[in-house]
């Protein structure tokens, strides 16, 4: 604010204050170059002022680059909610052994969504699209404190989704999401274990709901 409101009145107080005075003999021998000095001040004033403004409008499209994201990612939570339940699961559980032949290829595509948003939120990071500190901070956390490592850890079939596309060589744009992802999974491994048994979760196990298609259905008739 300060820059903009010094664009219009820097030059204007030096104006008056040099030219109010135009009986003294320096300023009316050097007049022009005077009136080149304040015209490059305003000019100077103008840029800077441009550029701080740019700057301020490129942080909120930043954040709300972010926050488009928390809304994907609400809407992929409702569509996640509808399929996938912890409840009465006994010879449906999902484990890493049996993921590639229990899970639907609905609930792969669920899954698998995840991953795309999570990949399209690291690119837009890398393109300085969302801000940086939120992404370090936030997502991905440090000390494996991140959103991202607390839903691998709440719902661990994603990692076993994970490491079914990883293997068949899929997440390879961004170039560096893979590295990035198995370095982040090995390094918290002990972390994520930590937090499931201080939520009390160690135990639960999640199954793909049995009546996700009348569920669904309902939804759709409201």
């Amino acid at each position: 604010m300060v820059s903009i409101v010094s664009v219009f009145f820097i030059p204007i107080i030096l104006y008056l204050l040099i030219f109010r005075n135009r009986h003294i003999t320096y300023v009316r021998h050097h007049e022009p170059l005077l009136k080149l000095i304040i015209l490059l001040t305003g000019f100077y004033l103008s840029i800077m002022s441009f550029l701080y403004q740019s700057e301020q409008n490129l942080k909120i499209k930043r954040y709300e680059n972010y926050n488009y994201f928390n809304k994907v990612y609400a809407d992929w939570y409702k569509e996640f909610y509808l399929h996938f339940t912890n409840q009465n699961c006994k010879e449906n559980t999902i484990t890493k052994e049996n993921f590639k032949d229990i899970v639907s290829e609905e609930g792969k595509s669920i899954i698998r969504n995840y991953f795309n948003i999570y990949t399209q939120e690291y690119y837009s990071v890398i393109q300085n699209f969302i801000p940086q500190e939120m992404w370090e901070e936030v997502i991905q956390g440090k000390n494996c404190n991140g959103a991202a490592i607390r839903n691998l850890a709440r719902y661990p079939f994603l990692v076993y989704g994970y490491e079914f596309w990883a293997n068949l060589k899929h997440f390879s744009f961004p170039k560096d999401f893979n590295v990035i992802m198995k370095n982040k999974i090995k390094e918290c491994q002990t972390d994520i274990q930590k937090y499931r048994k201080d939520l009390g979760i160690s135990h639960i196990k999640w199954c793909e709901n049995p009546d996700r298609y009348e569920v669904t259905d309902s939804k759709k008739l409201k």
